[in-house]
């Protein structure tokens, strides 16, 4: 519930406030992966993307996909290695 909260905020945000980085978003999020915090690009060279009115559907699509697709998708690789 918490992630459709976030993701609904940032749709619906004003323009400007987007667009003048108040959100402080990239295109890079930190996940824990077994204990450990990891930094992980949401698109090449996120980390240099700001999140501004122009592209903030493309985040949360991007940011959802990783969120239910690509992060299962590697805990389901990762654990297929101790079978």
């Amino acid at each position: 519930f918490h992630l459709y909260r976030s993701c609904k905020e940032i749709l619906e945000s004003d323009p400007y406030v987007v667009d003048e980085d108040n959100l402080s978003l990239w295109f890079f999020c930190d996940i824990e992966l077994m204990g450990y915090m990891k930094g992980i690009e949401l698109y090449p060279k996120g980390k240099d993307i700001i999140v501004d009115s122009k592209n903030q559907e493309t985040y949360i699509y991007i940011f959802i996909e990783h969120y239910f697709v690509t992060s299962i998708v590697e805990h389901i690789t990762f654990s297929q290695r101790f079978n």
